[in-house]
């Protein structure tokens, strides 16, 4: 059996004193990708930010499993500043940084930042400015950024938000290579054939309330709300 990596129990999550969503339970395990879906105000980043340790649970908790600690997780956000005029190579390399840490690069930092380019295809533009490059390639630089700092898991938050068509089909086919050489990957996404593709498993959330599902991707399919989302209606 895949080993664990966090686990939530009767977890209640929310911000400024309300609540988002209740009676959380679920095991993330290696291998697996979790695809998080839900309306407006279900608390899908706001999980994202509790599995980050950004964010503390309102009730019951979020643990991590032995050898995981916050400084193993990489995280995509939604959001990006398209003017940044930082060097690719030294924006992926920031995700080498370990928290609390000064910011000081070893050569195996160094080496980790030319695999991770070389895995999202972008090499070739290590040495450009961030600010000159398309919405795609920007968003295939912070993937890689991403991916420095997930030794244990890799959260993506709409990871397409913002892309045109082939874009979004270029990251999602990057998300794919990643999930097949066993990286745990949690993805929030409204796309159902993104979703159906990727994920192992599907968190189906509901604002201020229990989940409506969780379990695995075959077994969603089968369910009321899962055919909804199949053919494009969230819940």
């Amino acid at each position: 059996m895949a080993s664990p990596i966090l686990t939530f129990e009767q977890a209640v999550l929310g911000h400024d004193g309300r609540a988002v969503c209740r009676n959380l339970n679920f095991t993330l395990h290696e291998g697996e990708c979790l695809g998080i879906i839900g309306g407006s105000g279900s608390g899908r980043s706001t999980i994202l930010r509790v599995m980050l340790g950004t964010v503390p649970v309102m009730e019951g908790k979020m643990t991590y499993a032995d050898g995981v600690t916050k400084d193993d997780i990489g995280c995509l956000p939604q959001a990006r500043d398209p003017h940044m005029t930082t060097r690719v190579r030294d924006v992926v390399l920031a995700g080498c940084l370990r928290r609390g840490k000064l910011p000081f690069f070893t050569k195996h930092d160094r080496q980790i930042m030319s695999e991770r380019l070389h895995l999202v295809g972008i090499a070739d533009i290590e040495k450009r400015k961030f600010s000159e490059l398309s919405g795609g390639m920007q968003q295939k630089v912070l993937l890689a950024r991403a991916l420095c700092a997930a030794k244990k898991l890799l959260l993506l938050d709409d990871p397409v938000h913002g892309l045109d068509r082939n874009a979004a089909e270029e990251m999602y086919g990057l998300i794919e290579t990643i999930c097949m050489v066993g990286m745990p990957v949690v993805m929030v996404c409204d796309d159902a054939a993104a979703v159906f593709r990727l994920a192992t498993h599907i968190l189906h959330l509901s604002p201020g309330d229990e989940p409506r599902f969780c379990g695995t991707k075959e077994e969603y399919l089968r369910t009321y709300e899962g055919k909804l989302f199949e053919a494009g209606v969230i819940l």
